[in-house]
Formats: structure tokens, C-alpha cells, sequence
């Protein structure tokens, strides 16, 4: 029996871990908070620091700070600046930014394209504009984690912020690829009149746009001969560049032969800039459901990072927003089965919008997704909803749709399977059966997190996935048998107290150690399993669809998979 190493049972919270994960974001604040950062974490228990809670009031005056500077900055640039800090969108050398590698330069790019009210467009007021944006968000994380040592609780309102700005679920390029394809097969089946903006070919023709540009960027670079430029001092006495003739930005090249009403559908309007829109651009989504901006009259990819690894959440969205009220949630569940038929565990048939009824009856309970095998039954239910623009109310409704009703229709339909409850016009036979719900977003990892799963003080026994999670952990897993031995693996290890923010590390595990779990001693501890993520190329390059017509791309594909991954925090055994 495999040991327990993944977790350490002696972590009483998940504060210090955190605080060694995200010291080196915390080194980019303000000195004042670096100071005050310091004295918190000298203070020997949560009890002292209670004592010295005004220290956090000093933390929300810097933010306020960070905003107020952030905003002036934003005031003297012009929206193309934007594309100095991105590779490849202007001519020459692209110099990298301080701090780049821990914050989302991607983000702050938009935030230019779309707030830029000056006239500034040179590299020095970019990247003085990306060191304000580090800084707030160095701030946001301190106060954060500040506030958690405080608390009995978290709020999701505050912890989707991080989950955002950090980027710390896994993302891969080829299951954004899949998932829009699909969609984009609904779209011409079901919405003919948005195929041209939306439909299979257009998905195709990004997918193909992001790989070829990438590589060929890619494989300039690694010549060292990326588009030259001559290099010349712009007017703010900063060294730019001038393109050559013959250069194109990336951005051309990502949207290359799309229509413009796609290109329209995916971006967000210029706006004027304020505090209250600015904050709630900083803590939103809009950027990651419209990653494109217009500048100057040409359409940039300035989210490029959701572009390339997540645009699916943004064609969900922009598709949801073209059907009809009684159909928005159609995308998701039908587009789901369509994936696991192609990717999912062997030993399955899918199905969506099945009735189990008693043996005779026609009428019964509506299941979103049902997948039989001579093994498992899974009953799940799809959730298309839109993430509230006021974060505050998010607690509520991860409680009210997901917990309150989404599960509940999921249990209630699992009681039906156990009472006799069979699709109409079957002749199945009884299995177990596990419940899933699959969502669009991940609300703030609450669906990793032991806390936020938990209904009338019991431990939810149905697992929720991200439907981009929920694709990765399927198209791993060998059979039905697996598929049924993780969920249950996954349900016990969440009820004995772990917390995580993605599903990588659960399916990591669970691969490298079969079924590990605390001892009983272990549960109601709070744990943590080590943080990993997949490496920047693999995330990029990493496909099961190189073998697919092989007997073996499945386990060619979890090797791969497996030997991609690296620790991006403390380890813990």
C-alpha cells in the first residue's frame, strides 16, 4: 500500500504554506508593506496577530495607494502600448519584464489596451505601468493572506481574485482546442445563423492560427533571428524599436482569416477610466471572456494567455449569449458527452438529456450527462451559469446553484437509480453509481477545497468539475473500473480535509500512489497536497491526439503527462 507522502498531516492551515509559496510575488510590494509583512509573520500565534490587527489597516491604506498609482499610470499611456509587454508584437527584441514570471503580464496588456487614456506608447511607460500592477497585486496577495490568518473562514469573493491574478488551475492548449471544436460542431447544428462567427471552421482556423504562429515565433527565436527592426530612441527618450517592412505582429497572425464578427464577439470595448472600473476589471473576469481588445482600429490579442490555453470559457460565453434563455445551458451538457465519447475512459456510452423513469413509466427525473459502463453509472448534472459581477455574492451562489441545487438534483436523481429509475425504453441492469456536476468555472477552486463542499455540515459525496478538469482527468484515466475507483478516492480524500486549487495535483496523485489516503488518526486536519503545475512547454505542446489511432495514445499520453510536471512550491514529505 502506497504511503502517505503527497500530504503532511502537521500543517494546521493552509497559511504557511501559502506564505512560502507566495513570498517572492510579496517581495514586489511597497517597503511599507514588506515591513509590516515581516512583523506579522514574527508574531508566534494567530492570538498575537488578533492583537495587532490594526497592521492590516496599514495594508488596505497601501492598496488604496497601489490603485490610486496604478490609475495615474494608466492615465499617461496610450492603448497600443500594450503590446510592449508581449513578445512578438513589436519588431526587435522584446525585453522582459521584472517580475513577469510571477504576475500576469497577459493581464496587465489588457488592462492598458482598455483603460490607456494618454499618449505615451514607448517601452519605458509600459513597463512603468506593469510595475504598478505587480505592486497592487503584491499588496492584494499580502492583505489576503493577512486576513486568512484572521479568519475561521474564507470568503470565495476574495480567494477568486488570487485565483485569478495567479493563474492557478491548469490549463492545456489542446483541451481549449477540443472543447471549442465542439462547440463549434453545436453551434452549426443548433445556431446556423452564428456559424460564420462561431461555428467549426472558425474554431479550427484559431486553433491552427495559435500552434502555427507560436512555433514559427518560436523557432525564430531559437535561430536567434526573430523580425528585425532598427532600433531608435522614441520620444519619451526610451529605447524603441522601428519594424522593419517585412514584420508582422502575433497578434496578426492569432487572428489571421477570422471574420469580423468573431473578432467582435470576443473583445472588450475601450472604456473611461476610473477607480471603481479599474478595481472591478482587476477583479473580474471580463478578461478572460474577452481576451481581445481593438487598438488604434486593429483587433490584438491582449489576454494572450487565456487565448492560447482557456478561449473555450470565452466561446462558451459568447455562444451562451446567442441562444435562446431556455437553451443556454444546451453548450455545455451536450458539448460534455460529446467530448468523453472521444476522450473519455474506455467501457463508457455517454448520453445527455435522459429520463430515468420506473420500469413502464415515460416521465421522470432529467439527467444532464449519464454515463453506463458494466461497472459505473455516473449521474451528473451540467452547470452553464455565469459568474456574479459582485464578487461578494459568490459565496451564495456556489451555495445556492452548485450545493443548493445542482447537487441536490444529483443526489435525488442517484436515489431515483437505486429505487429502480431507468432510462426510458431501457433494459438496464443496476451498477454503483457516482454523481458529478461540471461547471464552466471553478469558483475560486472552492470545488478542490474540503471547506466549501459541504452541505447541512455533511461532506458532499458528488464530485464538481471544471468542464476543462473535468476533460484533463478523462482523458488520463484507463477505463470505467479507474474512473470509478478516482472519484470515490477523490470524495474520501476531500472529507478527510484536504485543500487544494486544482485538479492536477489530485490526479498526480492518485496516479503516482493508488489510492492513498490519511490515516484515520490524520482526519480533520487541514492538508495540503504538494503543488504542481505542468511546464510551460508541455502545457503548450503535450496532445493525446499525436497517437489517437494508436491502441496505446492513452498511455503514451498519461507518461508524458506524468514526466511534464513540476513542484512549484515547498515540498511536503
Amino acid at each position: 500500500m502506497a504511503s502517505w507522502k503527497p500530504i503532511n498531516p502537521d500543517i494546521a492551515t493552509r497559511a504557511a504554506y501559502l506564505e512560502d509559496t507566495l513570498n517572492t510575488q510579496i517581495a514586489f510590494a511597497p517597503k511599507q508593506v514588506r515591513e509590516v509583512w515581516t512583523q506579522w509573520n514574527n508574531y508566534d500565534s494567530t492570538e498575537e496577530r488578533r492583537k495587532n490587527k490594526s497592521a492590516v489597516r496599514v495594508i488596505e491604506e497601501q492598496l488604496e495607494s497601489c490603485l490610486d498609482e496604478l490609475t495615474i499610470s494608466l492615465e499617461g499611456v496610450s492603448p497600443e502600448a500594450a503590446t510592449w509587454l508581449l513578445p512578438g508584437e513589436r519588431g526587435g527584441e522584446y525585453m522582459s519584464l521584472r517580475g513577469g514570471e510571477h504576475f500576469n503580464g497577459s493581464m496587465c496588456a489588457w488592462l492598458i489596451g482598455v483603460f490607456g487614456s494618454g499618449r505615451a506608447d514607448n517601452l519605458v511607460s509600459a513597463h512603468k505601468v506593469f510595475s504598478k500592477y505587480a505592486r497592487w497585486v503584491a499588496t492584494y496577495l499580502t492583505r489576503w493572506l493577512m486576513l486568512y490568518d484572521l479568519r475561521e473562514e474564507e470568503h470565495l469573493g476574495e480567494r477568486i481574485v488570487i485565483t485569478r491574478l495567479l493563474k492557478v488551475d491548469t490549463k492545456l492548449r489542446w483541451i481549449a482546442d477540443e472543447v471549442c471544436a465542439k462547440l463549434g460542431e453545436w453551434v452549426d447544428l443548433n445556431l446556423p445563423a452564428s456559424s460564420n462567427a462561431l461555428g467549426l471552421s472558425i474554431m479550427r482556423t484559431v486553433e491552427d492560427n495559435v500552434l502555427g504562429t507560436t512555433l514559427s515565433y518560436a523557432a525564430d527565436a531559437a535561430n536567434d533571428t526573430p523580425p528585425n527592426a532598427n532600433h531608435t530612441l522614441d520620444s519619451g527618450g526610451s529605447r524603441g524599436t522601428e519594424p522593419s517592412a517585412s514584420f508582422k505582429p502575433l497578434s496578426d497572425g492569432f487572428l489571421a482569416r477570422l471574420p469580423a464578427e468573431t473578432l467582435e464577439a470576443l473583445s472588450a470595448p475601450s472604456r473611461a477610466l476610473t477607480r471603481a472600473e479599474l478595481l472591478r476589471a482587476l477583479e473580474g473576469e471580463e478578461y478572460v471572456i474577452k481576451p481581445l481588445v481593438r487598438v488604434e482600429g486593429s483587433y490584438k490579442v491582449l489576454n494572450r494567455y487565456s487565448w492560447m490555453y482557456s478561449r473555450d470559457v470565452a466561446i462558451m460565453h459568447a455562444i451562451m449569449l446567442v441562444c435562446k434563455p431556455e437553451e443556454v445551458g444546451r453548450p455545455l451538457e451536450e458539448t460534455t458527452v460529446a467530448l468523453l465519447r472521444d476522450w473519455g475512459p474506455e467501457g463508457f456510452t455517454w448520453e445527455s438529456d435522459v429520463v430515468l423513469a420506473a420500469a413502464g413509466r415515460t416521465k421522470g427525473d432529467e439527467v444532464d450527462l449519464f454515463g453506463l459502463s458494466s461497472e459505473v453509472a455516473l449521474i451528473g448534472e451540467c452547470k452553464a451559469n455565469r459568474m456574479p459581477r459582485n464578487n461578494a455574492s459568490l459565496d451564495a451562489t456556489f451555495e445556492e446553484r452548485l450545493i443548493g441545487k445542482a447537487v441536490d438534483q444529483v443526489e435525488r436523481r442517484i436515489m431515483n437509480w437505486n429505487s429502480g429509475g431507468r432510462p426510458v425504453n431501457s433494459h438496464t441492469r443496476w451498477v454503483p453509481a457516482v454523481g458529478a456536476v461540471i461547471t464552466i468555472s471553478s469558483y475560486a477552486g472552492a470545488v478542490w477545497s474540503s471547506t466549501s463542499l459541504v452541505k447541512e455540515n455533511k461532506q458532499l459525496d458528488v464530485a464538481i468539475f471544471p468542464l476543462h478538469s473535468f476533460l484533463l482527468m478523462a482523458s488520463v484515466l484507463e477505463n470505467s473500473s479507474e474512473f470509478r475507483a478516482y472519484i470515490e478516492w477523490r470524495t474520501q480524500l476531500l472529507a478527510s480535509g484536504v485543500m487544494n486549487n486544482d485538479e492536477l495535483e489530485f490526479l498526480v496523485t492518485f496516479l503516482k500512489h493508488p489510492n492513498p489516503l490519511p490515516a484515520p488518526e490524520q482526519h480533520g486536519y487541514p492538508k495540503i497536497l504538494e503543488q504542481i503545475e505542468v511546464d510551460s512547454d508541455a502545457a503548450f505542446l503535450l496532445t493525446p491526439k499525436k497517437n489517437r489511432l494508436t491502441d496505446a495514445w492513452r498511455n503514451s499520453y498519461k507518461k508524458e503527462l506524468l514526466e511534464s510536471v513540476v513542484s512549484v512550491g515547498p515540498r511536503l514529505s
